[in-house]
């Protein structure tokens, strides 16, 4: 699986996609926004789960038996899961860039995007 962090026109960065789930090295200039856009990267995930709400874990919801439950993220509901963190992304991102930087900065665009890849694993494991 893969996860990306997407950010546009949020400080002197006017758009970036960066992948979260392996190593990323970011090359620029001095003063380009190389570090504020680490920090909100950091920040983000940090702070995404707290965007997560009954009915966002209702879309991974598999089984529930008493007071069992288990939750799968498989390519069937992987797109409705990134929508509801995209909303909610969407709703709250000048809440979360002012507290992660403890300013307000303005951003017009947070996203996230995930792939699952092809494997030799079936496209879901349980």
């Amino acid at each position: 699986m893969h996860l990306w962090i997407g950010v546009e026109n949020f400080a002197k960065i006017e758009s970036a996609k960066i992948c979260i789930d392996s190593y990323t090295l970011f090359v620029g200039p001095n003063n380009s926004g190389k570090t504020f856009l680490m920090q909100l990267v950091q920040g983000l995930s940090n702070k995404i789960v707290n965007l997560l709400e009954e009915d966002a874990m209702d879309i991974l919801l598999e089984e529930r038996v008493e007071r069992y439950s288990r939750y799968l993220l498989n390519t069937n509901n992987l797109a409705d899961f990134v929508g509801y963190i995209n909303d909610k992304l969407h709703l709250k991102k000048e809440q979360l860039v002012k507290e992660i930087f403890g300013k307000e900065i303005s951003v017009d665009r947070l996203y996230m995007e995930a792939e699952i890849e092809a494997g030799p694993f079936p496209e879901s494991v349980k």
